[in-house]
């Protein structure tokens, strides 16, 4: 008999790849069987009809056989996929495990690298900033209300203080605008004093119009009486000085009036003094002339000096004994007596004036 039992243990090929060589073998085998069965059946039938139920026994025996060898081959199949499942999935994971680990590798591989630092760094400190400036601006904000609210007590109390003191400084700044005023005025009368004795004509005439100031005319007086006092010494007591003729070219005994009063407004105020003597002394000049020109010096002439000098000439014929304080009288006194000595001076007349008689 044929032994159709094949061993469980021996492995069983994948239906996926086809059947295996030994597969084969047994198929093969099994159609040989069963073609033996059929001639013997044949054989049997025609020999002997009682072995029909042994050749009947004999199919079910080989069919019980052949459904158990297929049961097996069911079994190592199913055992065979497991196997390869199981193995395919450790492969899985194994190689999953391998590229999880190598991706992992590969960031922080690249997170080590410069770039990705400076990324991460510039990120970190602009969202640092965001956050700082948002702080910043929150604390400015309540720092500067705290601040403002501070400033508006101060100046609160600031406003109130300086308006209890506004009167007390208006008063104050009167007060030393008064001062500043009297000082100020002050100055300008000692100034003006000071070049009034310096011979200054201009202040001279301004001080005489003050003479009578209730707070200051005293000490105005006195300077003017002063100043009188060294005029009248300089008249009794005169420095002469030679005047240079030839310096202005011309002949005192032959120039006209005009000639020399020409010179007179040309020369400094010594030797003004002196040309004032010479011009009253020429006789071959009118007295109208010779007076009218000295009215003028005294009326308009800036220094002191030479008013003083046209005074005392004048006086010659006046009489009025007056120092500079009263120059205002001597031209009062010719504007009376100029027309007779105009008249006088056409007419080839004598005018009486004092107790001279003047042609």
């Amino acid at each position: 008999m044929f032994n159709f039992r094949r061993n469980s243990q021996e492995p069983v090929t994948s239906a996926l790849s086809g059947p295996s060589k030994e597969t084969q073998d047994y198929l093969q085998l099994f159609e040989r069987i069963a073609d033996r069965s059929h001639r013997e059946v044949d054989w049997v039938r025609s020999a002997y009809k009682w072995l029909a139920g042994l050749v009947a026994v004999i199919a079910l025996a080989g069919m019980g056989f052949t459904y158990k060898s297929v049961s097996d081959l069911k079994a190592d199949f199913e055992k065979y996929e497991r196997d390869l499942s199981d193995r395919l999935d450790r492969d899985t994971k194994t190689k999953l495990t391998d590229v999880q680990e190598n991706v992992i590798k590969q960031i922080n591989k690249e997170f080590d690298s410069d770039n990705i630092r400076a990324l991460v760094e510039k990120q970190a400190q602009e969202k640092i900033k965001q956050i700082a400036d948002a702080l910043i601006q929150s604390k400015v904000d309540e720092l500067v209300k705290k601040k403002a609210a501070e400033i508006d007590e101060r100046v609160t109390t600031f406003n109130k203080q300086l308006s209890l003191s506004v009167q007390h400084v208006q008063e104050a700044a009167y007060e030393s605008s008064v001062t500043a005023n009297k000082t100020i005025e002050v100055g300008h009368l000692l100034q003006m004093l000071f070049s009034a004795t310096q011979g200054s004509r201009k202040d001279f005439d301004q001080a005489m119009k003050q003479d009578d100031d209730p707070v200051y005319g005293d000490l105005i007086r006195r300077t003017l009486s002063d100043i009188a006092v060294k005029l009248d010494a300089g008249e009794l007591f005169p420095i002469g000085y030679a005047i240079d003729w030839g310096n202005y070219k011309v002949d005192p005994k032959k120039a006209t009036m005009d000639e020399l009063i020409d010179v007179f407004g040309k020369s400094p105020i010594p030797i003004q003094r002196q040309i004032l003597s010479e011009i009253w002394a020429q006789d071959r000049f009118p007295k109208y002339e010779r007076l009218k020109f000295l009215a003028d010096v005294i009326e308009t002439n800036h220094s002191l000096e030479a008013v003083a000098r046209a005074e005392r000439l004048m006086d010659d014929e006046a009489h009025l004994k007056k120092n500079i304080l009263g120059c205002r009288e001597y031209l009062t006194w010719w504007k009376d007596h100029a027309k007779g000595y105009q008249s006088a001076a056409t007419s080839g007349t004598s005018v009486a004036s004092g107790t001279s008689v003047i042609r």
